[in-house]
């Protein structure tokens, strides 16, 4: 539903479908990456730490909303720059990394902040 309006929006303002392929990729990709980690906490796995870091690139969610953020410019952003989103370029998946690991640390120490609070 989401991709069909953005498709509209792109269809009236000239943008390109580059875009809109990018976009729907990157949530193919993270839909993949939230059943990978179901599949691991379901099956009580803890995954290698690059397994996790592979996956965590995906699931963080941060690349494809960098993408999509870049829809509301409209044609002020080239064809050229979705292209190179496309790839996947380093200082891309390392923000991405990043963003995860920070995340899952926030997430870790809120948890420990509910286990002393719900302890007392």
């Amino acid at each position: 539903m989401a991709l069909k309006k953005m498709e509209e929006v792109m269809d009236r303002e000239g943008c390109s479908y580059l875009v809109l392929y990018c976009i729907e990729a990157k949530m193919k990709e993270l839909v993949r990456a939230y059943c990978v980690e179901a599949k691991w906490y379901n099956e009580g796995n803890t995954p290698k730490l690059e397994e996790y870091l592979s996956n965590g690139l995906e699931s963080s969610a941060y690349y494809l909303l960098i993408i999509a953020s870049f829809v509301s410019k409209g044609k002020i952003i080239p064809k050229e720059t979705f292209e190179w989103m496309r790839g996947a370029p380093k200082p891309l998946r390392t923000s991405s990394l990043m963003q995860r690991l920070i995340n899952d640390v926030a997430s870790h120490q809120g948890g420990m902040l509910l286990q002393l609070w719900s302890a007392t």
